[in-house]
Parts: structure tokens; sequence; C-alpha cells
């Protein structure tokens, strides 16, 4: 006689918080924050426009905090905004 047959157990795989973000000036997904926490700021560099900004953030705030923090200086203003894209000529 068989034994019972038994049920798979399926792993669930947590979700991960993500590391490239996408760009506001230029649409590409190549956005990435360097935290330097000791001194409380947050390095958001586009690779691909050269858009860059130094957040200041806190010491419990992640990637994504800052990426928030950057877009919405992005739309507001861009009181932060250290470097823009030069325009290009063709």
């Amino acid at each position: 006689m068989g034994g019972r047959k038994r049920k798979k157990v399926v792993k669930r795989v947590p979700k991960r918080l993500p590391t490239v973000f996408s760009c506001p000036e230029c649409g590409g997904k190549a956005v990435r924050i360097d935290i330097d926490r000791e001194a409380g700021t947050a390095r958001v560099k586009c690779g691909r426009c050269k858009l860059e900004a130094l957040i200041p953030i806190s010491s419990i705030e992640s990637a994504v905090d800052a990426y928030g923090k950057f877009i919405d200086d992005y739309y507001g203003g861009g009181k932060f905004i250290v470097q823009r894209k030069a325009a290009q000529t063709s």
C-alpha cells in the first residue's frame, strides 16, 4: 500500500527594496543612491543624464526614503540639485 501523498511546501520569497530607480529628467532606470550616514547625506546620481543631488537624511532613513525626498525636491523647485544635464549640441 502506498503512503499518504504530501502537500508541497511553497516558499514565499520576501520582496526586496529597489536599489536602482527611474530618473525624472531622462526617464531611464539609472538612478543610484550612495548614503553617507556619518555626514547625514545621500548622493542621488543618474548614470545616464548625470543629474545629481545631495539630499539631507536622518540616520534611520534608507535609499527609498532618499529617493522620495529627491523626487519631491525635483518637482518642487530643486534646492538640493547639485548638477543638471548640460545642453546637448548637434
